[in-house]
Order: structure tokens, then sequence, then C-alpha cells
């Protein structure tokens, strides 16, 4: 019962929103790319320490009881923003003096310090990688998306392939009763043995393609354990899913900006721009001022460091506006770039889609003119020559159709991508 089971779940059509359910980290580099992004909340973590407070000191004692001689013992809380406070105990653990300290970046170091761009650039990092897997996904379901419209169409021809076949193997049954009767001619049987044995090569073909097909559609259909499952056959579904297009390239472009890889480019923008920031400030003088309350005083200090050339800084805030420039144009190339492939993503849909039309309006003639072939045939008026020609022109016509639609669909796919919205 359990295998009964276990073989109708197995045997469950094998949708496209089916097999989008499983395109996630089931498959190795998804996971691997999520993974990363596991990587880079751990940096965001590191990085806020940045803000974590700390103790430092120590006594020393000859005799071994703590507490008698000098020492000292600091609570000191350090600020991304630069700023640090410090609360102190200077001396014996019984006899100490409190104290406390607060040191003041006045210029380079406040704000955009370095604390403070590792902590915005983690941060960042890991929207990047968060962007990254969101990417990846795309992409993966992309190409499990065409795997699956190349599947459904191998396996159409096969049943196509097959069809044809069968037409061939009862025919040639009934032609040979013919000729041993007298009715059919020799010629008549060969003519039909051509055809069976060129059809024979054709379905062995097709089932070559269709099994090369489901293995490489494996590869994005997996179980829970994550390993690769082989589709069958009878899972091809019998609908593809879809119909006339519905086409808006003025919405479609409204869409580009919210692709992953623009959003990428965005947040690289943002770690560009906090980069200059930082030049920007590191370009100032250091001047630290520095405050400290005792029990009995007040006492006030400043600390001064200023690099007579600044080659270091002005090269650092150079290569920053160069970064951010860069980083702008790159965007800017990425998002013209997508408004072309659009532009003629939208043509190709409407051109495959015209060629579906068409190919099923030659396949309705096709169809029409073998039904008149078979009627002659069938009183006398026609030759298997003509009927097997008649049927390979409705093959070619029936091929022609699944052509058309597979490329009306990779198209429509191939749109959609663009737009990042998958399939």
């Amino acid at each position: 019962m359990i295998l009964l089971i276990c073989s109708l779940v197995q045997a469950q059509t094998l949708t496209l929103d089916r097999l989008m359910e499983g395109v996630d980290t089931r498959v190795p580099y998804l996971g691997a790319s999520s993974a990363k992004v596991d990587q880079a909340a751990a940096k965001v973590t590191s990085a806020g320490a940045v803000n974590d407070p700390y103790i430092v000191g120590g006594w020393a004692s000859e005799d071994g009881v703590p507490g008698v001689e000098d020492g000292s013992l600091s609570f000191v809380q350090p600020t991304s923003l630069g700023p640090t406070m410090a609360l102190n105990w200077d001396g014996s653990v019984a006899n100490g003096t409190p104290s406390a300290e607060l040191s003041v970046p006045v210029l380079d170091g406040l704000i955009w310090g370095d604390s403070r761009l590792e902590l915005v650039s983690a941060r960042l990092l890991f929207s990047i990688q968060e962007a990254t897997l969101d990417l990846d996904v795309l992409q993966a379901r992309g190409k499990a998306a065409e795997s699956w419209w190349k599947w459904v169409a191998y396996g159409r021809k096969l049943d196509l392939a097959e069809r044809q076949l069968q037409l061939a193997v009862q025919r040639n049954a009934a032609l040979e009763r013919g000729l041993e009767l007298g009715q059919r001619s020799r010629l008549e049987l060969v003519d039909n043995q051509r055809a069976l044995l060129s059809r024979k090569s054709s379905a062995i073909q097709a089932k070559q393609e269709l099994d090369s097909a489901a293995v490489s559609l494996s590869l994005w259909w997996r179980d829970a354990q994550g390993r690769p499952q082989t589709p069958e056959r009878e899972q091809i579904p019998q609908d593809w899913g879809w119909g006339e297009p519905r086409l808006d390239l003025a919405w479609d472009l409204t869409q580009l900006e919210q692709r992953p890889d623009v959003v990428v480019l965005d947040l690289a923008l943002q770690l560009a721009d906090a980069e200059l920031r930082r030049a920007q400030n590191q370009a100032l003088p250091k001047v630290d001022l520095k405050a400290k309350l005792e029990p009995d005083k007040v006492s006030g200090g400043l600390a001064l460091e200023v690099p007579i050339l600044m080659r270091k800084e002005r090269g650092s805030l150079g290569y920053a506006r160069a970064e951010l420039d860069r980083v702008a144009f790159v965007r800017q190339g990425a998002l013209d770039q997508l408004a072309a492939e659009l532009q003629q993503s939208h043509q190709l849909v409407e051109a495959s889609w015209e060629r579906v039309v068409i190919a099923r309006q030659a396949l309705a003639v096709a169809e029409e003119a073998l039904a008149m072939e078979r009627t002659a045939f069938e009183l006398g008026g026609s030759e298997v020559f003509r009927l097997v020609l008649r049927e390979g022109q409705l093959a070619d016509a029936e091929k022609a159709v699944i052509e058309a639609e597979l490329s009306y669909g990779l198209a429509d796919l191939r749109r959609r991508m663009v737009i990042g919205q998958g399939p």
C-alpha cells in the first residue's frame, strides 16, 4: 500500500508551478549562496562589536593578597560615532580613586570614523548578499523553467512520433493481407515499409531527446533530501498553461529597477557613498578633545595631528569619488542594457505568438488535406505513397506547432526574466 501511494505521488503531473516550489536551497549552488548570506550576517554581528563595552585593568601583589597594592580598572564604552567614555578606578580595591573620562574626535573620526564605516559596510554587504541570493534564485528558476519547457516539448514530439509509427504499423499489416489477397501491389507495401522504418528511427531519436531533457530537468527537481529526481514521461502535463500574450512595455519598464542585480548596484552605490564620506572625514585634521572628571578636580586636554602634505588622504578621497562615479555609470549602463533587452523580448514574444497562430492554421489545413487523402485512399482513388506523404506533412505541421509554442514559451520566459519576475 505504501509503495502504491509513493508511486501515485511520483506520477503526479509535473507542472511548472510544482517545479518552482522545489527550486530552493536544495539546489546546491543556491545552498552555497544562502550560506554566503549567513556569513555576511556573521560579519554584521562581528562589526557590531565596535559598540560593545569592555573592561581593562590589573593588580599586582607581592604577598598574594589582591587589593592592597596599586592597580587600575576601567569600564570602557566605545561608540561607532567616535566618542568613547570610560569609568576608572585607580589604586587598591579598598582605597581607590574613581574617575570618568570622555574622548571626542572633533574632526577626523567623528560620525564617519573607521568604526562607523566598518559597521555600515558590513550591513550593506549583508544586504548585497541577500540581493545576490535573490538573483541566484531568479536565474535558477529561469533555467529550471527553460528545462521544463523543453522537456514538455520533447514529450509531445515523442507522442507525435509514436502516433506516426503506429499508423505505419497498422497499415503495414493491412497491406500485407491485401497483397496476399491480390488487392494491393508490392510497391505499396514497400512504400509503407520505407515510411515505417523512417518513423521508427524518428521515434528512437525523440525518445533519446526526451530522456536527455528529463535528466537535465532532474537537476532542478529534487526530493526532500536534495537528491535529483528524474521525471517520468507520464508526468508531462497536457496543457502548457498559457494563452495569448497581454504585453505592457511601459509597466515592464517600471519593474527593471526592482531586479535583484539592480538592487545590488543600488546598495553598491550606498557603499561607495559611505566610503566617500569616510574619505572626506579622513581628510580633516585629527583633533581629539579629552575630559576627565575626578572627585576633586576636572581636567581636559586636546590632541592634534595634521599631515603636512596629506597625500594619502587626498588619494583616498579621489579614489572614493571615482569609485562612486564608476558604480553610478555601471548602474546606468545596466539599466540601459535591460531596457534594450526588454524591448527585444517584447518583439520576440509578439513574433513568436504570430508563429503559433500561423502554425496552428497550417496544422488545420494539413489535417483537412490528410482527411481527404484518406477518403480517396479508402475509395481506391489514391495510393500509399500519397497517403504517407500527407501523413508526413501533417506530422511536420504538428511539429511546427510544438516548436512555435516552445519558442513562444521561452520568449515570454525571457521577458519575465528581464523584469525580474521569473516564471
